[in-house]
């Protein structure tokens, strides 16, 4: 919310996932939410090292049939520098995490 603020973009634009366990649970959300609401062009901002399972998890729930686009922007992170992640415990725990993560999404879904 503060990225889209800081460029001058109305609160009217976001919506805030209101539940989820998980990134998949959450992406259901968001593209069921954009299907409902008719709506054609969204955008998923998201820490920037959660992009990747986000977009892998929007592909796969995206039928060829639908009209509905989706844009994954990265957000930096404020407490490490991400290119420069293993320099810091933070940045370390985060992108191993990340991998797991894609790891297991890869094998479950």
């Amino acid at each position: 919310a503060c990225v889209v603020r800081r460029q001058g973009g109305p609160d009217t634009v976001l919506t805030l996932v209101p539940h989820g366990s998980s990134t998949h649970d959450e992406c259901v959300w968001i593209v069921d939410s954009a299907r409902r609401a008719g709506l054609r062009h969204i955008a998923i901002m998201s820490h920037i090292h959660h992009t990747r399972r986000i977009r892998w998890q929007v592909d796969r729930l995206l039928m060829p049939t639908d009209s509905l686009q989706v844009c994954v922007i990265g957000v930096q992170p404020q407490d490490y520098a991400p290119t420069r992640w293993w320099r810091s415990e933070q940045g370390l725990l985060f992108v191993i995490n990340e991998y797991l993560k894609l790891a297991y999404y890869i094998v479950t879904y």
